[in-house]
């Protein structure tokens, strides 16, 4: 029992020996990451840091299951109030390009599809972890929009890629999990985050920068360490590690981590209206994985669907 607090994973008996394995295997292979001393040293020095929601676990039971049902995954989303008004905005949103107005956690599941509701349930759950309170740096609603809107286009850009479904889901996981870090952070540290501000606002410079000087870390490493013990998959954590610099992930094809780092590259100035921010793309990259040439039209993508998004809000408000 005194095991269970600080637990971020557990399986249930009976455990076949294969999964126990195979949990086993992603633990290792994310091993260089979790075993970073100056992120181990920021973690254990946090308050408080969101752990699975019970939600989630519900619904990854029901999932597994030889015969999933939406209408039980409703039922276990309905029972959060936020949670549901989230995946309602979702499914209304111009992810879908849905036509008709969605009202109920049974429409919305059945539209967004299962996997990207275990992506909102854990997403959700962050954000209404802290509040404005205690991130009085940040503008919770505002990050939401941003990381909605990188999901979109991550999304978006895989495929136009012709990705698989799994790695389309896996974009838009990490792209609505991207800048968790940044949370918990400012949530968990906030008169040292204050000097990370202070940096950026007053001397000009770079966030990345300002935070590793604070943490001798930053907040995307935080934020994959967390999803990392979590247990989500291998390339989800990948590109929230390395959304900004993905020169440094081990994948060398096109992956999640590539478009989440173009969609939030092309986000980061704030407006969705300008997407011409090329210059700032990891160069390295895009040479390494010789997709250099697809820049101009993954661009076009999203300029698309933030049109789309734009309109939607504007239809919205």
């Amino acid at each position: 029992m005194r095991s269970v607090a600080p637990s971020h994973q557990s399986l249930s008996k009976p455990c076949s020996a294969e999964e126990l394995k195979h949990r086993i295997a992603r633990a290792f292979a994310l091993r260089e990451l979790l075993e970073n001393s100056a992120i181990k040293g920021v973690i254990s020095g946090l308050g408080s840091i969101p752990s699975l929601p019970v939600i989630y676990e519900q619904a990854v039971e029901e999932l597994q299951a030889k015969d999933p049902s939406l209408a039980k995954i409703a039922a276990i989303v309905s029972q959060d109030a936020a949670m549901t008004a989230k995946i309602l905005q979702v499914a209304n949103s111009a992810l879908l390009g849905t036509r008709c107005r969605i009202s109920s956690a049974a429409q919305a599941v059945t539209l967004i599809g299962l996997d990207l509701i275990r992506a909102l349930v854990i997403s959700v759950h962050i954000f209404s972890h802290f509040d404005d309170r205690q991130v009085a740096q940040l503008d919770i609603p505002q990050l939401w929009k941003h990381c909605l809107a990188t999901a979109c286009c991550a999304r978006a850009i895989a495929e136009s890629e012709r990705a698989s479904k799994t790695a389309l889901d896996d974009c838009f996981t990490a792209g609505i999990l991207h800048d968790i870090g940044k949370l918990i952070l400012i949530g968990s540290l906030p008169d040292k985050y204050k000097d990370v501000v202070a940096k950026v606002t007053n001397h000009g410079v770079a966030l990345l920068q300002a935070e590793q000087e604070t943490f001798n870390c930053t907040h995307a490493e935080v934020g994959a360490y967390l999803i990392g013990i979590w247990g989500l998959p291998h390339a989800i954590v990948e590109a929230v590690a390395w959304h900004h610099l993905p020169s440094f992930a081990p994948s060398k094809t096109f992956a999640p981590v590539t478009a989440v780092h173009v969609a939030d590259t092309f986000l980061s100035g704030g407006d969705l209206r300008h997407l011409c921010l090329e210059g700032l793309l990891d160069q390295k990259h895009l040479e390494e994985t010789a997709l250099a040439h697809r820049v101009a039209h993954w661009q076009h993508v999203c300029e698309q669907t933030t049109e789309t998004l734009l309109k939607k809000r504007r239809d919205e408000e």
